[in-house]
């Protein structure tokens, strides 16, 4: 993207979150097609530890700048966030703010973020003047279920994903390069 280009776009806040699949998996798509139009892409990933999901290889391949900060599985699913938990989201949370001050990038995805911030990992308000700091012509994206209600009214647009039906119920496990 040109610095014209730049100067004349508004970047907006997208949120992407509900029960349904398919929150980091539009992310994904989102920064594809931003790659492929010379956007500058910064992949941020919260909580996800343990297994790294295939999805960050693929944007690595593409040249997008990817960021994992959680290294062990988060105990948000064994009843209780972990030191481990708290450095990840702290340190996501400061490359977000590097990456949302800067004139580096053009489009910066916060995968998991809304989790982060529903748990109290990250202070909602803080997250949400910082989109108001932001460079302007930037872009961003948080994912997660549970995205807080201040997040939402601060955001330009809202996607809810809806569970309908989902092979888990059926004994179907996660699959590698479906759902992770």
């Amino acid at each position: 993207m040109t610095d014209s280009v730049k100067e004349k776009r508004r970047g907006c806040v997208q949120v992407y979150t509900g029960n349904g699949k398919g929150k980091t998996t539009a992310a994904v798509g989102l920064a594809v097609r931003a790659a492929g139009a010379g956007f500058r892409v910064f992949f941020i990933q919260f909580i996800k530890g343990g297994t790294p999901s295939n999805e960050l290889v693929s944007l690595e391949n593409l040249g997008i700048r990817t960021l994992r900060t959680a290294t062990q599985p988060t105990g948000l699913l064994r009843g209780g966030a972990t030191e481990d938990d708290q450095r990840a989201a702290l340190d996501g949370f400061r490359a977000a703010e590097q990456a949302l001050l800067s004139k580096d990038f053009d489009l910066v995805i916060l995968d998991e973020l809304n989790i982060a911030l529903h748990y109290g990992l990250l202070s909602t308000s803080e997250f949400v003047a910082l989109c108001k700091r932001r460079t302007p012509h930037i872009e961003v994206v948080a994912t997660g279920r549970n995205a807080p209600e201040e997040l939402l009214a601060a955001a330009d647009l809202i996607t809810e994903m809806k569970d309908v039906r989902h092979p888990f119920r059926a004994g179907i496990s996660a699959r590698e390069g479906i759902e992770f």
